[in-house]
């Protein structure tokens, strides 16, 4: 529960969708403009990213018709950060724009569900080259975020779901066998219990006054495995974004549009706190090593780290969270 309570004060879970939907405010208020910067999103995987190339590629017809989009992408690469679960289907600047002109096409054929049939929805996305069932959750949660389908996440999307399963195995230890996807596969009864155990857990997280709706929690799952495998901390999303837009800065300037409003995006989606704060690998394995959540909003990083003794880290004065960690360093 902790991790839950302190994503939550870090404004998640899942941070990098309010900070789309924040950025996209500025944008066009026409469908398709919409629905071009939500795949973009899915493209890079990070706000600022998502805003360069909206920015020189707003036009989805264009990214399908210009032959120069992949120089240009070459060209910019050191100003483009393709988050690390997109470099193995994105990583290279043709694949990027090889996926770019796959969402446009999507984009621009505007045939994907608007009601409330998730199912359908999954489906539509789950088509696009290079999507995945990963990238499937992420696009299907922003079209929705940003107001272009009703279709709402209903479950965790067990089928294939690696890390998030690997959560329910931990928390459901006499159904580890079958919840874990390595050993329980995808067969219809693997599924369905990993779903029927999300949900019973999801209620309990609920008991505790920590709302989240099924595209926060299916993140949670995930990131929670990651955290035990000592490589994340509560806060860890929104701190990468700003590891992303420094790159932009880099590149393109600090006072370049794009940077400008992912900046206005932060200060409106994330507690102050966490507005300038990077990742930082110090903090990856804390939980691993130390057996505590993290959080910026109950520990002083700086003084902590003066220290260099994670295991006892320094209280903040005045705490930003009003949540009693159950688990104490």
């Amino acid at each position: 529960m902790d991790f839950v309570a302190l994503e939550t004060a870090s404004a998640g879970p899942s941070p990098n969708l309010k900070l789309v939907q924040e950025a996209s405010r500025g944008l066009p208020a026409e469908r398709a403009s919409r629905a071009w910067f939500a795949a973009l999103y899915a493209a890079i995987y990070n706000t600022p990213g998502a805003l360069v190339l909206y920015h020189y590629w707003s036009d989805p017809e264009a990214a399908l018709a210009h032959s120069d989009l992949e120089q240009w992408l070459i060209e910019n690469k050191p100003g483009l950060p393709v988050h690390s679960n997109r470099l193995r289907t994105h990583g290279s600047m043709v694949k990027l724009a090889e996926g770019m002109r796959a969402l446009a096409e999507f984009v621009v054929d505007d045939d994907f569900e608007r009601g409330d049939d998730y199912d359908r929805l999954w489906t539509d996305v789950g088509n696009v080259l290079n999507v995945g069932r990963y990238f499937s959750i992420k696009l299907a949660g922003t079209l929705h975020r940003l107001g272009l389908t009703e279709a709402k996440q209903h479950d965790i999307r067990a089928k294939g779901a690696k890390n998030g399963r690997k959560t329910l195995a931990l928390i459901f230890p006499e159904d580890a066998q079958m919840l874990d996807l390595k050993t329980g596969g995808n067969s219809v009864a693997s599924v369905e219990l990993a779903e029927q155990r999300a949900r019973q857990f999801r209620l309990e997280v609920h008991g505790q006054g920590l709302e989240c709706d099924w595209f926060q929690f299916e993140a949670l799952l995930c990131e929670y495995n990651q955290m035990v495998k000592g490589d994340r901390y509560a806060g860890k999303t929104s701190d990468s974004d700003l590891d992303a837009l420094r790159r932009v800065e880099a590149h393109f300037g600090t006072d370049h549009p794009p940077c400008l409003q992912t900046w206005r995006a932060r200060s409106e989606a994330l507690p102050p706190f966490a507005l300038e704060r990077q990742k930082r690998k110090d903090l990856l394995d804390v939980f691993k090593k130390h057996n505590y959540v993290w959080s910026d909003s109950l520990y002083d990083y700086e003084a902590t780290a003066a220290t260099g003794d994670f295991s006892k880290p320094v209280l903040l004065s005045e705490p930003k969270t009003g949540w009693r960690p159950l688990l104490q360093p």
